[in-house]
Formats: C-alpha cells, sequence, structure tokens
C-alpha cells in the first residue's frame, strides 16, 4: 500500500528547479566536510567515491569527483525503464500489466531475464542511448555486458529531470517513481544513512568481485528528508572490502545529507 509519503510525492506537482544558487555556507562545509571522510574512508578500500547532492528547491549542488566516469551496473536498469516509458508516453508500447511486471523484475529483483527482454523490445543499447541524448544526457551509456558507464552529475541530472516532470508523461512518472520506491535492494546502503521515515525512491547496482574488487558499488535516487527533497547519488569505483564495509561508504554519503539537512533546517 502506497505511503501518504510517496502518495504525496507522486501526486503533487514537482517545484520547478530555479538557478542554481550558492548552498549556505554552513550547510555546503556541513555536507562537504562528510563526504571528504567518505571519500578518504573509499580510498581506504583503494576505490574511489563519487557523489552528488542537489537541492530540488534551489538547483544547489555539491559534488566529490561528479564529472568522473564510473561504471553502473544495474543501476543502468533505471535508463532502461525511462526509455520504455518514453515508449508508452509516444504510444510506441502499451502499458499494460505484462510490461509493468517486466520493469518492476528489472528494478526490483535485477531479473537479466526482465532486462533482456526489455532491451529487445527498445532494440538493443544502443538506442537507449540514443534517447539518453535525446534527453539531453549526454554522459550516461547503457552498455551490454556490464559495460555501462556514467558520471555522478550526469545520473543526478537524469533523476532531476524525472523528478522535474521534464522526461515523462505524469502517469508515467508517477508509475517510475513508485516502482523505485519499492525497490528494497542494498538496504545498508543509502536507506541506512537516511532516517527510517523518510521517503526515498532509488536504484542499486553491484559488479561480481574480480581479484577482490568490485568494480561498482552503487546507489542513487531522489529523498525526502527533513523537510526537503534532494537527489542523492553515490558511486563507489573499484574497491576491496566485503560488502558491508563498501556499502558503509555509500550510508555515510546519506548520513551526511540527512545530518547536514537537519543541523541547517530551511528558515
Amino acid at each position: 500500500m502506497i505511503s501518504l509519503a510517496l502518495a504525496q510525492v507522486l501526486v503533487t506537482p514537482p517545484p520547478i528547479f530555479a538557478s542554481p544558487t550558492p548552498t549556505p555556507l554552513s550547510e555546503r562545509g556541513a555536507i562537504e566536510s562528510r563526504l571528504a571522510q567518505a571519500s578518504a574512508h573509499a580510498k581506504a578500500l583503494g576505490g574511489t567515491l563519487g557523489a552528488v547532492v542537489i537541492d530540488a528547491a534551489t538547483g544547489a549542488s555539491v559534488a566529490v569527483e561528479g564529472d568522473a566516469r564510473f561504471p553502473l551496473a544495474e543501476v543502468r536498469n533505471l535508463a532502461i525503464a525511462l526509455a520504455a516509458y518514453e515508449r508508452v508516453d509516444r504510444h510506441r508500447l502499451t502499458d499494460d500489466a505484462a510490461l509493468r511486471e517486466k520493469i518492476a523484475r528489472m528494478l526490483d529483483a535485477h531479473d537479466a531475464q526482465a532486462t533482456a527482454s526489455l532491451l529487445t523490445m527498445l532494440g538493443g543499447s544502443e538506442a537507449v542511448d540514443e534517447a539518453l541524448r535525446d534527453d539531453g544526457l549526454d554522459a550516461i551509456f547503457v552498455g551490454d555486458d556490464g559495460r555501462g558507464t556514467a558520471t555522478p552529475r550526469a545520473l543526478a541530472a537524469l533523476f532531476t529531470k524525472l523528478f522535474q516532470g521534464d522526461l515523462l508523461s505524469s502517469s508515467s512518472r508517477a508509475a517510475l517513481l513508485a516502482q523505485l520506491a519499492r525497490d528494497r535492494s542494498a538496504p545498508e546502503r543509502l536507506r541506512a544513512g537516511f532516517p527510517r521515515r523518510a521517503f526515498l525512491a532509488h536504484v542499486t547496482g553491484t559488479s561480481p568481485a574480480r581479484d577482490g574488487v568490485v568494480a561498482a558499488t552503487n546507489d542513487a535516487g531522489i529523498v525526502t528528508v527533513n523537510g526537503r527533497t534532494l537527489v542523492v547519488v553515490a558511486m563507489l569505483r573499484d574497491a576491496r572490502g566485503d560488502a558491508a564495509a563498501r556499502d558503509a561508504i555509500l550510508a555515510s554519503v546519506a548520513r551526511a545529507v540527512a545530518e547536514a539537512t537537519a543541523l541547517f533546517p530551511l528558515q
């Protein structure tokens, strides 16, 4: 059953982003300080942290390695789902139970068969990349066989456009956000860093370990916390260590946002 918080997000028109304005120095400093600590922990595991936080009310942002390229892993599924709903809006796909079930299996369970079926329907990964370019998202490449990449800033831009209502009709936007809000994968990442009652619509991705190195440990989405709505992207590249250690770094990104917005609430 959809929670009241989720229902409010889905039915309330998203705010129009103002021209980016500086985050208050106190809040910016609090977030940057905490992200620097998270980045240091990533380096201790031999990895690199990429993170972007965007305030939905102002468009102001804070970034660490925001323009570096990171592997997507299953985070690419968001672009595939977006392309499918764009086809629905253009009456090139039928928005029926079968389609939504495939999208749900792809997003919720990282079901490879559902992903492959959707890619076939859409014309392959290159067709999805072309749709991203049409949306003004030039630094996201879906790829095949785990070769998809993006910059954290580009992924944040995708979520920003989705939240603003720039990419989909209101019904398709609501459907996709609802599916992202139901995602319960990787609960020790962003979800663990936010208060229990925070609304989070997100997508996660993890690469298999090779020689003890995990190429991608990712979590990205839209969160409403402490009366604020923000886009938060956290991507950890080429890190060693077990899942708990890697997940904790992403959770610390969420905790940085939660603590800073609690310390410096909107007046």
